[in-house]
């Protein structure tokens, strides 16, 4: 086997005009208050070690919030590589195609940890984790226990940039526990910085994945909660907290939530209602709201 580039682990993707965006479905929510608040009910902060797995991670983390269930990351980036049809020997994945995996019909789900750590079924025998071939079939019958309907993209389309989108989607699904892929050009700054605080762009070093999860004001100043999986003896252990410069540099890779909405169903939403091509009118009109609210005020 040839050497695998050991760091994160982000792919970039390109935006697509055929995204389901969550504001094609669910509307421009307002944005949170100026409170802190969290939508993860299950924390569980894992180290993904010297490995390019972060999408899996990212991925699990995501759906550990609504599952209330640890899930194992090794089993998702080898079905992420399957569906991807990618040499299972190349550096990381795209968050596109971890959503992939974790959505019927076409893909898998999760298997818990439980089950993984089960030596019962000879998991403990796979020599190697990331080749979709050396996983049991049986198991994608267990993975759909866990299994999401679908995923959509997140815009700043209506907001004023990605910080203010990703963060008034957070808050407006909060409490049914959905909290937000993405992933940054992870700068080694980063990663020393005093309590997690992340205030200033660093140079780029590789793509990371990391779960979003809620927003935590630092002397008067707002911040998005990323959860990382490089063990708790970093950042605030293993939490680091955003600012707007930084999260905004996550576009290049996109930024999204798992959603149990039939596929179908959505397709149908979209076509009936604001479809993709017509997204540039709902940008002029929230612009035009809050110029009147404005206004007003």
């Amino acid at each position: 086997m040839k050497e695998i580039r050991k760091e994160g682990g982000l792919r970039q993707r390109k935006e697509k005009t055929t995204d389901f965006l969550m504001g094609s479905i669910f509307g421009y929510p307002e944005l949170p208050p100026d409170i802190d608040f969290d939508v993860s009910t299950f924390v569980k902060i894992k180290d993904q070690g010297n490995n390019d797995q972060c999408t899996a991670y990212a991925i699990c983390a995501v759906s550990e919030d609504q599952e209330g269930v640890e899930l194992n990351p090794d089993y998702t980036f080898a079905k992420t590589k399957q569906l991807s049809e990618g040499d299972i020997e190349s550096w990381g994945a795209t968050l596109e195609d971890a959503f992939k995996s974790a959505c019927l019909p076409k893909g898998f789900g999760f298997i818990s940890q439980t089950l993984f750590d089960n030596e019962g079924l000879g998991l403990s025998g796979i020599e190697n984790l990331r080749d979709w071939k050396s996983w049991p079939k049986e198991l994608d019958e267990r993975a759909k226990e866990h299994a999401k309907e679908s995923y959509f993209w997140i815009r700043d389309i209506g907001y004023d940039d990605m910080f203010d989108a990703i963060r008034a989607y957070l808050w407006k699904f909060k409490n049914k526990n959905q909290s937000v892929a993405s992933g940054i050009f992870w700068s080694n700054e980063y990663t020393i910085a005093p309590n997690g605080i992340i205030d200033k762009i660093g140079k780029k070093s590789y793509g990371h994945a990391f779960k979003l999860k809620g927003q935590q004001f630092i002397n008067g100043k707002p911040y998005i909660v990323c959860q990382l999986s490089n063990g708790e003896n970093i950042g605030d252990k293993g939490i680091f907290y955003m600012s707007r410069e930084i999260i905004n540099t996550c576009k290049k890779f996109g930024a999204g939530m798992l959603v149990d909405l039939p596929r179908q169903e959505a397709e149908f939403l979209i076509n009936k209602g604001l479809t993709i091509k017509w997204l540039w009118l709902a940008k002029l009109l929230m612009g035009l709201k809050k110029y009147f609210k404005e206004f007003y005020v």
